[in-house]
């Protein structure tokens, strides 16, 4: 019999099969700053957390340096930059962090530098360009970024570099090269 003050009898666990697959949200909001209030009355004390709405985008940093921090409303949001100016944050990111958990190749990291640079190089000049000059920028920019995905692909297949890195990656540059087709 189940007392349903206490629940089951003994001791009981379930264990479900879970899968999560993280995905980074760059149009994802922030929690605004939290006040705590603390009530002390006889006999204990009481304390409420309740979310305080943003007023300024300072406010709302994510410490993204690739996006911008909003305050609308009281509610922090944080949506990547626009235009040239995020395609050329986003490569700068490519260049300044580890592409991959592995070690590289140093010949590839030496690619990876100087494509990743010339991709951002071309984004660049996309500021006062003619709209038959940033359909040039962007062919250059992505013939860059598709050279990489090449390198590394050749690299995985001699055994530079390990298959986790090789789709590290290419998921990096399909991510680039989309921002680069979007401008």
């Amino acid at each position: 019999m189940v007392n349903p003050d206490v629940g089951l009898p003994g001791p009981a666990a379930f264990v479900l099969p879970y899968t999560a697959e993280w995905q980074l949200d760059p149009s994802a909001t922030t929690v605004p700053p939290t006040t705590v209030t603390t009530t002390t009355a006889a006999g204990g004390s009481t304390t409420s957390t309740t979310l305080a709405g943003c007023t300024s985008g300072a406010e709302c940093g994510d410490s993204d340096p690739c996006t911008d921090d909003l305050c609308n409303a009281g509610t922090c949001s944080n949506p990547p930059i626009a235009g040239a100016a995020g395609a050329d944050c986003q490569l700068q990111q490519a260049l300044e962090g580890p592409i991959c958990t592995d070690a590289v190749d140093p010949a590839l990291q030496t690619a990876i530098t100087q494509l990743i640079g010339k991709a951002r190089a071309a984004v660049q000049s996309f500021d006062g360009a003619s709209a038959k000059k940033m359909k040039k920028l962007r062919s250059k920019a992505t013939k860059a970024l598709n050279s990489l995905l090449k390198k590394a692909n050749k690299a995985a297949k001699k055994g530079k570099i390990s298959a986790g890195c090789q789709a590290d990656i290419a998921t990096l540059i399909a991510q680039l090269r989309q921002l680069v087709a979007a401008l």
